[in-house]
């Protein structure tokens, strides 16, 4: 019996019936489009990684009394490392799935993924995604303040010593009141604050970021103050008219 023959005969007893070219073209709609996701999701790690770098501030780490090992840790982006890890290994995985995902070698998939990454995840942290996400991220995920403790990227992380806002009402350097991004009122205090640099001066409506510690329900006692160089940002949703009444300082 001829190969021939014998392909027939297996054909004919196990009752084989060829697969629908349908499938195949459905079957790579999905891999494409699980292609995509994991792409998207290396571009936002690769953008949030850009965004913790970028943020984090070295000179105020002595200021909190952080040890060596914690300015490792805060100053390195442990977690989203390893979310573009691993969106990276999911999608070279998926790419190898294609119909000629097996001509892509592993050195010419890493090196077009730093490139799609490093490209795209700026574009995500230029266009403030990346500050979007972590707060996101923040609010929604659970235990990521605890993998990513300080935001020094956005300076605000009053459990671990740091306020950002709009100053509502100021009575002195050492007494105001001030609005953070979710519009929440804080009183601060101090004694004999420092401000960075010397002469720097605030009003009613300035932002700031500060350093210090929380002593209450919004109470924080501030121990250094900083001129905020780009203006903070109402959450997504908020209406123009809560954006105006921050920046005014009116309730």
């Amino acid at each position: 019996m001829t190969l021939q023959e014998q392909v027939l005969k297996k054909i004919k007893n196990q009752n084989l019936r060829p697969t629908p070219k349908g499938y195949f073209k459905a079957r790579d709609y999905v891999l494409w489009g699980l292609l995509g996701l994991f792409v998207a999701a290396l571009a936002v790690s690769a953008g949030m990684i850009i965004f913790m770098v970028r943020g984090t501030d070295q000179s105020l780490f002595a200021r909190l009394g952080l040890t060596l090992s914690e300015r490792l840790l805060y100053s390195i982006p442990i977690f989203w490392i390893i979310v573009t890890l691993v969106a990276g290994l999911a999608a070279y995985a998926n790419l190898r799935r294609t119909r000629r995902g097996y001509r892509v070698g592993k050195k010419q998939f890493v090196i077009a993924a730093v490139i799609i990454a490093i490209a795209l995840g700026s574009l995500v942290y230029a266009f403030d995604g990346a500050q979007y996400i972590d707060h996101e991220a923040a609010a929604n995920i659970p235990l990521y303040t605890t993998v990513v403790p300080l935001d020094t990227a956005t300076w605000f992380d009053p459990e671990h010593g740091l306020l950002s806002g709009a100053v509502h009402v100021k009575t002195s350097d050492d007494y105001f009141t001030l609005r953070d991004e979710n519009f929440n009122l804080w009183t601060v205090t101090g004694d004999h604050v420092a401000l960075v640099p010397a002469d720097f001066t605030f009003q009613s409506g300035d932002h700031v970021k500060i350093i210090g510690k929380k002593i209450g329900d919004f109470k924080f006692q501030a121990v250094e103050i900083r001129p905020f160089e780009t203006p903070v940002k109402p959450p997504v949703g908020a209406t123009t008219t809560a954006a105006t009444s921050s920046t005014t300082g009116a309730i």
